[in-house]
């Protein structure tokens, strides 16, 4: 009888390998020109790049960096250009290499549920479901080694494919985690999740949208499915969500920051002390929920607060963003060096807001000004460290008339846009957009011509290399 698990791993890495030689061929070989460029020269000398961080990756990069050879790695000023370019190549085949397991995790997931599809409990697949199960495999993962938008992110120094990696290897996890769900320890994957879900984050968000897919995996698994339970579920699994991405991530930071103003112009203080304290009693009441869920034997409790915990250890990673910014490195965005600064820096306030369900549209007139956030500067008053207020951030309010469901054309900041939004929609120099133009842009441009166009360059190819903007003579 043939050996399912043999043949599985043997296949899934005999792909993975496959994606990696043919990533390694058309990999670039030095820098492709956008934001290629910043994650090269933050790698190559442990800088920090733009909000909201990539600080793992970064760290992951420059250790690539470091087999390129000793003069490439030292970042002295004598560093030839053929070590810089080495560097780079190496760096760039982090990408590739993550690129590739990610197609190795893919493939594994398919077979996974392709053996569910085919096989009926655990029984032994046999010869004939061996081939079909792999075939899926293969052709799924093979399908997406080769796709437009994958292959295109695996071959340069972006974000893009580490955070797919992850992505892949965390809902694999999961698949592990229902495979020996009723054993005794099973539960670690989860921890192991949780863990992962933390360092992706030093990556990029993509990863936090597995969370969803996991309470339905844990769901499915744990209780009886019902439509009510499946949606309640799903409702459970964006609430997690929703925990790790404002809770911990925005404001964990936020109220180290709040604590370190108080105990810092308060207390008299120095700088960090109210950061240092608060994050000393999150992590005892952590310890503390810990031995209390251990000790009444809430096990769910308990292994819920361990998750919590490892995406926090994972998540520590930034801690390297404010080392590094601490040290005045040439490429310092945003200097996080400060728990205020370092605020900014996870939420993205280089880029500003844009509406989701209610805005302006880019003709609304804003009626009044929030001058609620502040801006501080740490200095020194009379030999003691202080933060002292030095401007405040403004953003415009719009009142009820002003203000509409839904915006997509909101930017009233560059005429180009708003030249745009009236060419596409049809609007003369002194219309005013309705509700019917809004949709009409949100479904012809950003559908359509955006997100559509982009997914079925995966599948159907590309027209051609011209980039367009929505005119089909060029596009």
């Amino acid at each position: 009888m043939m050996n399912y698990r043999k043949i599985n791993n043997l296949t899934g890495w005999v792909t993975g390998a496959i994606a990696f030689i043919v990533y390694l061929m058309t990999m670039e070989p030095t820098v492709s020109f956008w934001d290629c460029g910043e994650f090269l020269s933050c790698a190559y000398k442990l800088e920090v790049g733009h909000s909201p961080g990539a600080p793992f990756f970064m760290m992951v990069q420059r250790i690539f960096s470091l087999m390129a050879g000793h003069g490439a790695a030292t970042g002295a000023g004598s560093v030839s250009t053929l070590g810089v370019v080495g560097a780079a190549t190496y760096i760039n085949s982090l990408s590739a290499l993550t690129s590739a397991l990610s197609i190795l995790f893919l493939f594994w997931t398919i077979t996974h549920f392709a053996r569910k599809l085919v096989v009926q409990g655990t029984e032994e697949p046999g010869a004939n479901q061996i081939t079909l199960i792999m075939g899926a495999g293969l052709v799924g993962a093979l399908a997406y080694t080769f796709s437009d938008t994958f292959w295109f992110s695996a071959v340069e120094a972006e974000v893009y494919g580490t955070s797919s990696f992850f992505t892949a290897v965390t809902f694999w996890a999961v698949l592990k985690w229902e495979h020996v769900a009723d054993n005794k320890h099973a539960d670690r994957w989860l921890v192991l999740i949780a863990y992962l879900v933390g360092v992706s984050v030093c990556v990029h968000l993509l990863n936090l949208l597995t969370i969803p897919a996991i309470a339905m995996v844990y769901y499915f698994r744990r209780f009886e499915a019902t439509y009510k339970g499946t949606l309640i579920a799903f409702i459970m699994g964006c609430v997690v969500l929703a925990f790790v991405q404002f809770g911990i991530i925005q404001y964990i930071p936020r109220l180290a920051s709040v604590f370190d103003i108080m105990f810092t112009n308060s207390f008299g203080m120095a700088f960090d002390s109210g950061a240092i304290t608060f994050l000393v009693l999150v992590s005892g009441l952590l310890v503390f929920l810990l031995f209390i869920a251990k000790m009444k034997r809430f096990h769910l409790l308990h292994t819920s607060v361990l998750c919590v915990i490892f995406i926090i250890i994972g998540y520590t990673s930034y801690f390297s963003a404010i080392v590094r910014s601490r040290a005045d490195v040439p490429i310092d965005m945003t200097n996080p060096d400060n728990p205020i600064n370092f605020l900014d820096y996870v939420d993205r306030e280089q880029f500003g807001q844009q509406p989701l369900l209610f805005g302006p549209y880019f003709t609304s007139q804003w009626t009044d000004l929030d001058t609620s956030g502040k801006l501080y500067a740490q200095i020194k008053v009379n030999g003691k460290d202080q933060y002292v207020q030095v401007g405040k951030k403004t953003e415009p309010l719009y009142s009820g008339d002003q203000s509409h469901f839904f915006p997509r054309m909101y930017d009233n900041n560059e005429q180009d846009h708003i030249n745009f939004y009236r060419q596409f929609v049809g609007l003369g120099p002194k219309d005013e957009p309705t509700g019917m133009d809004n949709m009409k842009y949100f479904f012809g441009y950003q559908m359509n011509w955006m997100w559509w166009r982009f997914f079925m360059w995966n599948f159907a190819g590309r027209q051609n290399d011209i980039e367009g903007q929505g005119d089909p003579q060029r596009g």
